[in-house]
């Protein structure tokens, strides 16, 4: 914690981090207040109960404990705009479950929703999420680390590991997979007609896991045989605003590149 506060003086300002001090010590002692309702993440219903307090204090106190209407925005943004009614969709790192009840919502009855995520207590929490949203009869959850763990938000606790070249076929396939993205990428053998790709930085304990490479990561979906109809950027997208965080959509080819060589 001393850390990250010496950075954001050094990056940002001693200003940025007095602003910060109040959210912070609320979301802190959140968890421990009584309970309301359910709070909502990108509009989709999380497993996480509000707080009584929450209604009476200013949003720039309870910015991070509460609602939070631009969680995961951009990734978010990108499976509503390229997932469609009556798709097969996997999704590699399901994280709580609220891009997987968006990638539900979006396919509908007609469609279905494969989830593979690796930290136990996110597969848990997906699991939640889809039954309070309503959406289990289109959507599998599995416990499974997709090529490689690089970061995972809680311990893996005996999850099984699936190389990407085994996955699914399917009609998009979304990668959150904080720092397995390239491996993915490298492996997959079935590729889906539209393919969305979220990459940042991972940092651990002992520095980076992973560094910011977006043009390799862009070079590996044009290889695969990908136009890149949509690409959107955040300076402070991930680890907590540290790091800039880049969303890549892809549309299959009608030709193979090799075919035009």
């Amino acid at each position: 914690m001393i850390k990250r506060a010496v950075e954001i003086v050094r990056q940002r300002g001693v200003g940025v981090l007095i602003k910060k001090i109040p959210p912070y010590i609320y979301q802190q002692v959140w968890p421990y207040l009584p309970s309301a309702g359910y709070t909502y993440k990108n509009g989709i219903k999380s497993c996480e109960r509000g707080r009584v307090l929450d209604q009476f204090l200013p949003k720039y106190i309870t910015q991070y404990a509460t609602h939070q209407p631009s969680y995961e925005s951009q990734y978010i943004e990108a499976i509503r705009r390229h997932v469609t009614e009556g798709q097969d969709v996997v999704l590699v790192g399901g994280g709580e479950g609220i891009s997987t009840v968006v990638a539900a919502n979006q396919v509908q009855r007609t469609g279905e929703v494969t989830v593979f995520e690796g930290a136990a207590e996110e597969a848990r929490k997906s699991q939640v999420v889809v039954e309070i949203n309503e959406v289990s009869d289109r959507t599998t959850v599995h416990h499974t680390i997709v090529s490689e763990d690089v970061s995972l938000r809680s311990a893996a606790s005996g999850a099984e590991v699936l190389p990407s070249a085994e996955l699914p076929s399917c009609d998009v396939l979304a990668i959150d997979a904080d720092g397995a993205e390239i491996s993915i990428l490298d492996g997959i053998v079935n590729h889906p007609a539209v393919l969305i790709v979220e990459h940042h930085a991972v940092a651990d304990t002992s520095g980076l896991a992973l560094e910011y490479q977006p043009d390799r990561v862009r070079d590996l979906i044009t290889n695969l045989g990908y136009d890149i109809v949509d690409e959107m950027s955040d300076p402070a997208g991930a680890g907590g605003g540290r790091f800039e965080e880049r969303i890549y959509v892809g549309k299959r080819l009608a030709v193979e590149p090799s075919d035009l060589m």
